[in-house]
């Protein structure tokens, strides 16, 4: 009986368990495919909140403009009007890189193994610590911005506030693009001093800040923060890693961005104030006046002004200042430079124009005399009549536009209709613009060869362009798949010369096609301003004997005719470095000229090309240093300079001044 009523007991426990453990399966089956739909939303989300923040960061620009120069309205170009635009551009844009940072710093925080880090500094040693402390803030390409999230997670999990500090300091300081620059502009002397004075500042602040036991200062949400850590922020034993989820590492990362964001809002806009009002109130000349006077103060002075001022350090160490362009005649700007390491000058246009062709003809010793006809009412209805009966394509606008607000007003239609938008400028021009998906490449190129046949004799624009562009409504951009048709120059030029002498005459960017291949031994198409220059490099690297010839368009196409302000600085800034390289590569016998075939202030009223005075700087081992070429003539003389300098026979219409800068 006994038995009997054992096994009965035992079937009933059997039951029960085998019940309980359905129940735990069902549970566990459910919990997963919770998880994994969370997973998914939080990947959706994530994916949307992405694309948000990017389009409100690339609207920016046009926002603090419209802030500055619409809704107030202020004057563009006054103190006050740069002062507004400066902080509401640069307020938006910190805070919104400073939640991306924090957020995804933290994220990757949330799941870093920060113990093991403290445990391996701590057993080197607190001087070791600091060192490694400032190395790691060398080597990681952080700024100041972005330093700070991971400092947070460094205090948090218990690392020495001392090592922290190091890195801390040396991250902003030592960056990997002025460590180029200046090992191209000033040599690896310099530099491995600027690097080592660099991570000696790192490690003699952290040094001091243990000292002064600086812990005591620190926030109480730091401490809030540390009771907050998520798992890998306790102490780990080998083996035994926990792992963390998506939505375990959101939670951390979210609480960590509002918490930071909560308690440093304010304080940006603060410092962006003042940056703001010295930005637009002080000018430019009393920092060279005041700052390079030599006095004690100077330098103490200088680290003062610095403080509100965040910069790039990209910036603050320009070639083309080294060059000679603040000595121009009537740079007012920026106080002359007493030592500079080529010759300078400005030239003076003689042809009828202020166009890339006319421009680039100029400058290859060419000049245009005759104006090239435009159309400020559009073009005639029999030429557009002719263009439709060829391309068998309708057209649309046909008006004097901006290209960027062109596709913008008529993208739309174009992409339902398929007709070509035609539109010009102030100069004489004749573009196409389409999109690449609903017009291929080459069917816009051939369209726009039927306009170049067709646009002749007292029709003959100086430019037929084909404007690519890609998107979708209302967001639509141009592409560098641009190609210029252009007239035949009307002479011969350098570069005629120079293949008629046998020598390599290299086109980069647009060369090619303004010239309509005219001279032009081998091209290389416009892939933009970075890419050109990198391929000039490339080229520098080969052995060569001739002309390289190069263009820059995205000044022009980007920046200019957009009124982007910013935008042209930092390209600017961009191109100074890669200037900078440039030099590092330059041989015994190479010559460089930098000039520009027209004006494109990106500050002057309108969105057309501006006629004024072009920069010429000569650079080379064998030309002599601080050469003032004063104001010359025409661009040509840069064709019979290049000439001479090559020694080929050429009869251009410019004067060449060989003579005034050879050693």
């Amino acid at each position: 009986m006994s038995n009997c009523c054992t096994g009965g007991e035992a079937r009933k426990k059997s039951s029960f368990s085998c019940q309980c453990e359905g129940q735990k399966a069902t549970s566990l089956q459910q919990h997963h495919e919770t998880r994994e739909i969370n997973k998914i939303r939080y990947i959706v989300i994530g994916i949307v909140a992405l694309a948000v923040w990017w389009v409100v960061y690339s609207g920016i620009v046009p926002l603090s403009q419209w802030i500055a120069y619409d809704l107030f309205p202020l004057e563009k170009g006054s103190p006050l009007g740069d002062s507004v635009e400066f902080f509401f551009y640069d307020t938006a844009k910190i805070l919104l890189l400073l939640v991306l940072m924090v957020y995804v710093i933290a994220w990757l925080r949330a799941g870093m193994h920060v113990e093991r880090v403290r445990n391996y500094l701590m057993g080197k040693g607190r001087g070791v610590g600091y060192f490694l402390g400032a190395g790691f803030g060398a080597i990681t390409p952080f700024c100041s911005c972005s330093s700070i999230p991971l400092f947070l997670g460094f205090t948090t999990a218990r690392i020495p506030l001392g090592i922290t500090m190091s890195f801390l300091i040396t991250s902003p300081l030592i960056n990997e693009i002025a460590v180029v620059l200046l090992w191209g502009l000033l040599g690896w002397k310099f530099t491995i001093i600027y690097v080592v004075v660099g991570m000696v500042a790192g490690i003699i602040g952290g040094v001091f800040m243990d000292a002064i036991r600086a812990e005591r200062w620190l926030q109480p949400f730091l401490l809030e923060a540390m009771k907050n850590a998520p798992p890998q922020a306790m102490d780990i034993q080998p083996g035994q890693v926990p792992k963390i989820g998506l939505m375990e590492r959101h939670t951390f990362a979210y609480s960590e961005t509002s918490s930071i964001f909560r308690r440093v809002w304010l304080w940006v806009i603060v410092g962006v104030g003042l940056g703001a009002l010295l930005h637009g109130f002080v000018p430019q000349e009393w920092f060279t006046e005041n700052l390079g006077a030599g006095q004690w103060w100077s330098v103490p002075l200088a680290v003062a002004v610095g403080i509100p001022l965040y910069t790039n350090v990209t910036g603050i160490i320009p070639v083309m200042e080294s060059l000679g362009i603040y000595n121009l005649q009537g740079t007012s700007f920026q106080k002359n430079r007493e030592k500079v390491i080529a010759c300078y000058g400005k030239m003076q246009e003689q042809s009828a124009g202020k166009d890339t062709t006319v421009g680039h003809w100029e400058i290859a010793g060419a000049v245009s005399p005759k104006p090239m006809p435009t159309y400020p009412q559009g073009f005639p209805r029999e030429i557009l009549e002719e263009f439709e009966r060829k391309t068998g394509r309708g057209v649309l606008c046909n008006q004097v536009y901006s290209g960027t607000e062109v596709i913008k007003d008529y993208g739309k239609e174009h992409v339902e209709t398929g007709k070509l938008i035609v539109y010009t400028s102030a100069d004489s021009v004749f573009q196409v613009a389409a999109h690449e998906d609903i017009v291929p490449l080459e069917d816009l190129y051939e369209d726009c060869r039927i306009a170049r046949k067709l646009l002749t004799g007292e029709h003959g624009v100086g430019r037929v362009i084909a404007r690519p562009f890609v998107g979708t409504y209302p967001n639509y951009t141009r592409t560098v798949n641009r190609h210029d048709f252009s007239l035949m120059p009307p002479k011969e030029t350098i570069l005629d010369a120079g293949k008629e002498a046998g020598m390599d005459v290299i086109g980069v960017g647009k060369i090619y096609d303004i010239f309509a291949g005219r001279g032009i031994t081998k091209t290389y198409p416009n892939e933009g301003n970075q890419k050109n220059m990198e391929r000039v490099r490339e080229l520098m690297e080969e052995e060569f004997n001739g002309l390289c010839f190069v263009n820059l368009v995205d000044f022009d196409m980007l920046y200019g005719h957009r009124n982007d302000i910013d935008g042209y600085v930092r390209a600017l800034n961009e191109v100074d470095r890669q200037l900078g390289m440039m030099l590092e590569k330059m041989k015994e016998e190479d010559l460089l000229i930098i000039t520009a075939d027209h004006g494109c202030d990106p500050g002057f009223k309108g969105t057309d090309h501006s006629r004024e005075y072009t920069p010429c700087l000569c650079y080379g081992a064998n030309l002599r240093q601080g050469v003032d070429l004063g104001i010359r003539k025409s661009f040509s003389d840069i064709a019979q300079t290049i000439a001479q300098y090559l020694k080929i026979e050429f009869s251009g219409d410019g004067t060449g001044f060989l003579q005034e800068i050879m050693k």
